[in-house]
């Protein structure tokens, strides 16, 4: 996940501006807490999605499937 133009490889896009992100109805910038906390919750989520099997990654690309 990031920032770059290009987007990241599992297909999330995060604008690469604050005007960008204003067009979208996003939050044109995150406090470090709001980081850190959005980052954990994201952690936390495909942690149990992997542990579940709901994700799997593929051996051969690293990338979900």
């Amino acid at each position: 996940m990031g920032f770059d133009g290009d987007g990241a490889s599992n297909g999330t896009f995060l604008p690469g501006s604050s005007g960008l992100a204003k067009d979208m109805g996003l939050p044109g910038r995150l406090s470090d807490t709001q980081l850190a906390l959005s980052v954990g919750r994201i952690q936390n989520m495909a942690r149990e999605g992997l542990e579940t099997g709901r994700y799997v990654i593929d051996a051969i690309t690293g990338r979900l499937r």
